[in-house]
């Protein structure tokens, strides 16, 4: 458990960097530099406190796997000129979390009443073992298979 003092200008920026590296198992900056593409000076002056342009914190966020909309509001209320700028911004963060919950569960109740009363489900493909020919092999549209492959019909 970390106890900050006083709350870092860029503590979105740090966690974001952290989480990015233990989703992709890096153990330096540098690793994580090297596999999202972004120069290690880059992620250095981020922790740093300087404010990351949005084509590299979507960068981060996709490789932490966090929602970018809610991470950029929570980056500009950390870096925001004045405390009512702040608020407005962490506001909006907590707002973005209700909103996409509201929406699952609309989308959820939206495919429970719009499903027909006796749907059928889709027919299972049963696998078989075809003997397929050298000629006929090389025609296919997919990757080169094997003697043995197994196939799906319908």
């Amino acid at each position: 458990m970390e106890i900050w003092l006083h709350r870092p200008k860029n503590k979105s920026v740090i966690d974001l960097i952290r989480k990015a590296m233990k989703e992709n198992d890096c153990s330096t900056e540098n690793a994580l530099a090297v596999k999202i593409g972004i120069e290690r000076q880059y992620l250095s002056r981020y922790r740093k406190g300087v404010k990351p342009p949005n084509d590299k914190l979507l960068a981060l966020c996709e490789a932490a796997k966090v929602d970018f909309a809610k991470t950029l509001a929570e980056v500009e209320a950390d870096f925001a000129s004045s405390e009512e700028v702040r608020n407005k911004w962490e506001q909006f963060a907590k707002n973005l979390g209700k909103a996409a919950g509201v929406f699952m569960t609309l989308s959820g109740l939206v495919m429970f009443w719009s499903a027909p009363e006796n749907a059928n489900a889709a027919p299972v493909l049963e696998p078989v073992t075809m003997k397929v020919t050298e000629s006929a092999r090389n025609a296919l549209p997919f990757s080169k298979t094997r003697p043995n492959d197994l196939y799906y019909v319908k």
